[in-house]
């Protein structure tokens, strides 16, 4: 009965915290939009709006949940409900159970929107910034400069392109085969298409290193190991992406040679940055139960919540942008997780009641 009370109350309070929140940035996003717009009209604010939503329930879900607990507690504490517990021989931490559940639920829902609607609503939001937006034209689908490397045994290929598309198709190409650690031969070539196991060439020229020799050719036909799959992969940005994509593209990524802490590093911080509403109300319920004056509560909460969005957020800029190893941060997150998690256990032990 006890449990079912709080958790209705809570649930109730974290929708009215969510409603106010995308009030908030409904009217915000609305006035931003028909002050910085180049072009305007209802359907482009709607999209607008649409693909924002899953990226601002995200970024927002740690501190909605985290405003419902205190809120929640702040009445709890006022009706005096947690002492009942205790007057019927109940551990104190059963009070802080839909607390924590409810945020573990979130976390998982953020897993859910990273997976299924972030990374398509990003490529979305690009693509209005710069058309309707900034009136400049932008190209989904498309990748350029384009390098791809492919090793096998001896024998080295390079395959470099000035623009590609997500259908295998292949502009201004240049193909460099190294053999041995000598130059075999290269292809340039106008255009290509890559299908089923082979590429095919048009217009261009392949020069031969042994013996040498110039031959141009109208069509030209090569066995690949590309597969159209991967180049999708390759075109989207790292935001672009879903995690099991990230996943594959780095796996993709390190089979071909290229640089895959890009891919690592946005996986970790997405799914790192997914549990914190978790972790964040595992601390919050301890210092609760800890402390009667709610400015404690604040005081901790704030200054975890700035060491824990530090321990996230820099370490994935140092591997984005210094080309760190990502891994070397994970340990920093593990640690934080089994810090967090503690302080469930500590409740019992911590109640002022």
């Amino acid at each position: 009965m006890l449990l079912r009370f709080i958790t209705k109350r809570f649930l109730f309070t974290t929708f009215l915290v969510y409603l106010s929140i995308l009030a908030t940035f409904f009217i915000y996003q609305t006035s931003s939009f028909f002050i910085t717009y180049h072009m305007k009209s209802q359907k482009i604010l709607f999209q607008t709006i649409l693909n924002f939503l899953p990226i601002v329930l995200f970024y927002t879900a740690t501190i909605n949940v985290s405003i419902s607990v205190f809120i929640s507690s702040h009445y709890l504490k006022r009706i005096k409900m947690f002492l009942v517990p205790q007057s019927f021989g109940m551990p104190i931490n059963y009070i802080f159970r839909p607390f924590i559940i409810v945020s573990l639920l979130i976390s998982f829902g953020n897993l859910i929107l990273n997976e299924f609607f972030i990374p398509n609503a990003t490529k979305e939001l690009k693509y209005i910034e710069h058309v309707y937006k900034k009136n400049q034209k932008y190209e989904l689908g498309i990748a350029r400069n384009l390098w791809i490397a492919k090793e096998k045994n001896n024998e080295k290929t390079l395959i470099g392109t000035s623009l590609a598309t997500s259908n295998g198709l292949f502009y201004n190409i240049k193909i460099i085969n190294v053999k041995n650690d000598k130059f075999n031969y290269i292809i340039k070539a106008k255009k290509a298409i890559v299908k089923n196991g082979y590429m095919d060439l048009e217009q261009g020229i392949e020069i031969s290193f042994s013996p040498f020799k110039e031959i141009h050719f109208q069509t030209l036909r090569l066995k690949t190991e590309i597969n159209p799959k991967d180049l999708n992969l390759w075109i989207k940005t790292p935001d672009e992406q879903s995690l099991t994509e990230l996943v594959k593209t780095a796996i993709v990524m390190r089979k071909e040679g290229l640089n895959t802490f890009p891919y690592i590093s946005t996986f970790i911080f997405k799914l790192e940055f997914s549990f914190l509403p978790f972790l964040m109300v595992c601390i919050a319920s301890f210092y609760i139960a800890k402390s009667q004056n709610t400015i404690d509560w604040y005081k901790a909460f704030l200054w975890h919540a700035s060491l824990f969005g530090i321990g996230i957020v820099i370490p994935y800029s140092l591997s984005s942008k210094i080309n760190i190893n990502p891994m070397f941060f994970v340990v920093i997150y593990i640690f934080m997780s089994f810090y967090a998690l503690k302080r469930v256990f500590d409740i019992q032990r911590a109640n002022w009641f």
